[in-house]
């Protein structure tokens, strides 16, 4: 496996792990819920994320993902969203995003390559929200990531 496929298989887990925890603090079910009802959301939301995780580069519904978690659409993404405080296409947004933002920094691959291969399906939708959430267009962020390690460089 190649270093950057570690450093982001890495970044994936961390996330993963702080969000149960997250979750598992917050609680997910109502107090009045049994114990064993609780855990049983906590451990179907934990597949829902991370088969989200996995098939993030891919098209990917919400009956896909509440089926890994053996619960019905309706139910799981009111469930999600109470557990994780975003639904579940916020999320898969994020981690794309997240994703794509280390390949441009880190990599020379096209933007139109990089957004693909995180699993948008519209250059022109990824641009927008990448823009939205870093604050800058695509490839004015891998200049500014490129440059920041240029220097770090020449400083070390």
């Amino acid at each position: 496996m190649e270093p950057l496929a570690w450093d982001e298989a890495f970044a994936d887990l961390a996330l993963a792990l702080l969000s149960a925890r997250d979750t598992l603090r917050n609680g997910l079910a109502p107090k009045a819920a049994k114990a064993s009802a609780r855990t049983e959301i906590t451990r179907r939301l934990g597949r829902a994320v991370d088969y989200i995780h996995d098939n993030a580069s891919r098209p990917v519904d919400l009956a896909d993902i509440a089926a890994a978690a053996a619960l019905s659409p309706h139910h799981f993404h009111r469930l999600f969203r109470r557990a994780l405080k975003r639904t579940p296409h916020s999320y898969m947004s994020d981690l794309r995003l997240r994703r794509a933002a280390r390949l441009l920094a880190r990599t020379d691959l096209p933007v139109t390559e990089v957004c693909f291969s995180v699993g948008f399906s519209s250059l022109g939708s990824f641009s927008t929200l990448f823009t939205r959430i870093y604050g800058l267009a695509p490839s004015a962020w891998r200049a500014k990531a490129q440059d920041s390690r240029s220097a770090g460089r020449r400083a070390g």
